[in-house]
C-alpha cells in the first residue's frame, strides 16, 4: 500500500509550503538589507530563489498526488485500461519517490552551485578554480574563507552529500573505499553502512535538514566576508 494517507500528505504539502516560506522570509531579509544586490542575477540572492523553485515543483508534485493519484476515479477516468490497484499503488509510491529523490537533488544541486560561485568570488585559485570535488569546496569555504565558521556546517553537509550518494544506488550506501560512515549531527548518530539500505530518509527528516541547509545558506551570505565583496557575485545560472 502507499506510504502515508492523504491527510499525511497534506501535512507533508503544508511543510514544505512552510520551508518555502521560510527560504522567501530569509531572501527578503537579505535583500532590505543590502537593496543594492541585484536580485536577478546575483549568487547571494539566488541561491535562495533556487530553492524556493524546487519546493514550488515539489509541492506542485504532491498535490497532484493527492488530489489525483490516490484518486480512484482519476485512475478510471485517465487510463485506457483498468488498472488494478496494487499496480497503481505500485506507481504512487515510484512517483513519490521520484519527487522526493528530485528534491534532494535539485535542493543540494542549488546550494552546491552557489557555494562553488562563492568561493570562486572569495579566492578564484581555490580548490582547482572552485571545480574540485565538493566537499574540498564546503570545506574550504566554511573552515578558511568566512569570518567564522558556522556550527555543525560540516557535519550537516557530509549529512546531506552521504544522503545524496546513496540515490544513485537506489537507496543503497556504497563507498569507494567500502568503508562505513557515520555522521553525528545535533546530538544524534546517523550510520551509513557500506552495501546496506539507508531508511532514515522520510519526508519530515528531509524537509528539516533542507531547513537547515537554508539556515547555513543565509549564514554564509551574512558573513562579513561574503557582504563585503564588490559588485555582483555573477550566477551563471540566472536567468538573463
Amino acid at each position: 500500500m502507499y506510504e502515508f494517507k492523504s491527510t499525511e500528505l497534506l501535512q507533508i504539502v503544508r511543510e514544505i509550503e512552510s520551508l518555502r516560506d521560510h527560504t522567501d522570509n530569509q531572501k527578503r531579509e537579505i535583500m532590505l538589507k543590502y537593496p543594492s544586490w541585484d536580485v536577478i542575477h546575483d549568487a547571494r540572492l539566488t541561491i535562495f530563489a533556487k530553492v524556493i523553485n524546487v519546493a514550488n515543483s515539489t509541492q506542485l508534485a504532491l498535490t497532484f498526488i493527492g488530489q489525483h493519484l490516490l484518486d480512484p476515479f482519476w485512475w478510471q477516468n485517465t487510463a485506457k485500461e483498468a488498472i488494478p490497484s496494487d499496480s497503481a499503488n505500485i506507481y504512487i509510491n515510484e512517483y513519490n519517490n521520484f519527487t522526493k529523490i528530485g528534491f534532494v537533488q535539485f535542493v543540494f544541486s542549488s546550494i552546491e552551485s552557489g557555494f562553488r560561485i562563492f568561493l570562486r568570488a572569495l579566492d578564484p585559485t581555490a580548490c582547482n578554480n572552485g571545480a574540485a570535488e565538493f566537499k574540498s569546496i564546503y570545506e574550504c569555504l566554511l573552515k578558511s574563507k568566512l569570518s567564522s565558521t558556522p556550527k555543525e556546517s560540516i557535519e550537516l553537509l557530509d549529512l546531506l552529500r552521504f544522503i545524496r550518494n546513496t540515490i544513485h544506488n537506489n537507496g543503497i550506501y556504497y563507498s569507494r573505499a567500502g568503508t562505513n560512515e557515520q555522521v553525528i549531527y545535533k546530538g544524534r548518530s546517523y550510520q551509513f553502512i557500506y552495501s546496506k539500505a539507508v531508511d532514515f530518509v522520510t519526508w519530515g527528516f528531509i524537509i528539516s535538514v533542507v531547513r537547515d541547509l537554508v539556515d547555513l545558506a543565509a549564514q554564509v551570505v551574512f558573513d562579513p566576508n561574503v557582504v563585503i565583496l564588490s559588485g555582483t557575485i555573477q550566477d551563471p545560472f540566472a536567468l538573463k
